[in-house]
C-alpha cells in the first residue's frame, strides 16, 4: 500500500507488451494516457495506450525514458476485488481514481524541468507530463494485488521547447503522494460505503474492516519473504526492507491471471472471507475530524523531535487523518492556525538552513535540560581510563560486540567525564 518510483529505459518500459510478461493484466481494464502534455504530441487523454504509439513516445524521450510511479493499493482491497465481479467494479473504480487524482496533483506541484538563465540554473514548474498508466492485479509472488504503473515519459515543455523531466521532485515526494493516495482511495472507497479502518495511524496505512487479518496474512507471502529475511539479518525499518525485497526478489514468472483467479476462489471459500457490504451510514470527515488528526500528528513528532519540517508535518497529519481526507491543503490550512513557533536555524556557514516548527512545550524542555547541564557540570566522580577500557573490553566480550572507534570514544568521553549530565549528538 504505497507509491514507489524507479527510472525506466525503453526497452524495459517496453517489456509491458512482452507476451510472456508476468504482469500479466485483466484484459477488461484498458491502459491509458493521462497529462497534459498527451494533446501536444498528437494524443488524448484518456484513451487507450498502444503498443506501438507507447513505445514511439518511449524512444523519444532519451536515455533515461521515463519514471515508472506505481500505486499499489491495500491488500484488504486486492482481495475484496478477487471475491465477486461486483467488488472488483468497484474496488477498481476506487483504485482508478485514487491514482487519477493523485498522478493530476503531481503533474499540477512536481512535474518541471531545470533551465539554465545567465549561469544560474533554477527548477521551473510546467505542468506538462504524458503518462501511460497499465494495472495489474498480481504480485511476483502470485498474490492478488492491484497496482497500477504509471509510466512517466521523460520529456517535458517550458516556453514551446522540449526538456527533460526534473525527476528529483517524484523521488523526494514520493512519501507525501503514496500517502495522498491512500487517503484519496478511502475517500473514495468510504464515499461508495464501504468501512474502512486504520492499522498504522504513523505509517498513514488502512484496510477495508470486513476483510479479516488473518485473510490478509494468508495472501501476504511476498511480505513474509521480506519479514523472513529481515529477521535474518536481525535489521529494521525502511531500508533494511528494501535491501530485504531486492535480495528476495523472485524473477519474473509467467501468470495466466484466469487461472490464478480459480485458485484465489478456491482459498477464499476455504477461509469462508465474507464480501464486504455497503452502508449509507458511513461518517463524512469534518474539520473538527481533521483537525483533532494535524493534533495528533504534531504530538507524536514533538515527541520523536525537537523541531520537524513542513514537509514532516504535512506526511505525518496525512497520515494520522487517511481515513479523514486529510490533504496537503488541509494540513497547510491547519498549520496556518496552529501555535506552532516557526524557527530558522543557520548552518556552519551562517547560512539560512531551512524553516522548522517546534512547540512552546519543547522549547520549555531543552532550556530545562540545558539548565540541568549546566547546573551539573563537574559534580560527579568519574571513572579513571584505565577502569573505562577494563570494563568496556569485558562487556563487549561477553556480548561478542566489536565497536568502532567512535563508539569507543563516546563511551570513553561518558564514563570519565565528572558532568551529571551528557549530550552526544546521535
Amino acid at each position: 500500500m504505497m507509491m514507489s518510483v524507479s527510472t525506466c529505459t525503453a526497452g524495459m518500459a517496453g517489456s509491458y507488451y512482452e507476451k510472456d510478461n508476468y504482469y500479466t493484466r485483466d484484459q477488461s481494464v484498458a491502459d491509458k494516457w493521462q497529462g497534459n502534455l498527451c494533446k501536444e504530441i498528437g494524443l488524448k487523454e484518456n484513451t487507450n495506450v498502444n503498443s506501438e504509439t507507447f513505445k514511439i513516445v518511449m524512444e523519444n524521450s532519451g536515455k533515461c525514458a521515463g519514471y515508472d510511479v506505481t500505486f499499489s493499493a491495500p491488500k484488504s482491497v486486492s482481495i475484496a476485488a478477487e471475491i465477486n465481479p461486483e467488488l472488483r467494479a468497484d474496488m477498481q473504480k476506487a483504485h482508478q481514481e485514487a491514482v487519477q487524482k493523485t498522478l493530476a496533483d503531481i503533474e499540477k506541484n512536481k512535474i518541471g524541468c531545470r533551465v539554465t538563465k545567465n549561469g544560474e540554473t533554477t527548477f521551473q514548474n510546467t505542468e506538462k507530463m504524458v503518462a501511460a498508466k497499465f494495472e495489474h492485479g498480481v504480485s511476483r509472488s502470485g498474490d492478488m494485488q492491484m497496482h497500477t504503473h504509471c509510466v512517466n515519459a521523460n520529456i517535458t515543455e517550458y516556453n514551446g521547447k522540449e526538456y527533460a523531466v526534473d525527476g528529483h521532485k517524484l523521488f523526494e515526494n514520493q512519501k507525501i503522494y503514496g500517502q495522498e493516495y491512500r487517503t484519496n482511495l478511502a475517500n473514495n472507497l468510504q464515499k461508495m460505503g464501504y468501512e474502512v479502518e486504520v492499522t498504522d495511524a504513523e505509517k498513514g496505512f488502512f484496510e477495508l474492516k470486513e476483510i479479516r487479518s488473518d485473510v490478509r496474512e494468508h495472501f501476504s507471502t511476498r511480505r513474509a519473504e521480506i519479514e523472513k529475511e529481515m529477521a535474518k539479518s536481525g535489521q529494521t525499518g525502511a531500508e533494511a526492507a528494501q535491501a530485504a525485497n531486492l535480495k528476495t526478489r523472485q524473477a519474473k514468472q509467467k501468470i495466466d491471471i484466469n487461472e490464478k483467479r480459480l485458485e484465489w476462489q478456491k482459498e477464499l471459500a476455504k477461509l469462508k472471507q465474507a464480501a464486504p457490504t455497503k452502508g449509507d451510514n458511513i461518517a463524512k470527515p469534518t474539520t473538527a475530524i481533521q483537525k483533532a488528526a494535524f493534533d495528533r500528528a504534531i504530538d507524536r513528532l514533538a515527541k520523536q523531535n525537537f523541531a520537524f519540517t513542513e514537509r514532516q508535518i504535512t506526511q505525518a497529519a496525512m497520515a494520522e487523518g487517511v481515513t479523514a481526507n486529510v490533504q496537503q491543503d488541509t494540513v497547510a490550512k491547519c498549520l496556518a492556525k496552529s501555535k506552532l513557533v516557526k524557527l530558522t536555524p543557520k548552518n556552519a556557514d551562517g547560512m539560512p538552513a531551512g524553516n522548522y516548527y517546534t512547540t512552546k512545550q519543547n522549547i520549555v524542555t531543552e532550556q530545562k535540560i540545558l539548565d540541568n547541564v549546566l547546573l551539573n557540570k563537574g559534580k560527579m566522580t568519574g571513572m579513571s581510563q584505565a577502569q573505562t577500557n577494563k570494563t568496556l573490553q569485558n562487556v563487549c566480550t561477553k556480548n561478542n560486540w566489536q565497536l568502532g572507534a567512535e563508539q569507543q570514544n563516546v563511551v570513553s568521553h561518558i564514563a570519565t567525564s565528572k558532568d551529571q549530565f551528557i549530550a552526544v549528538r546521535g
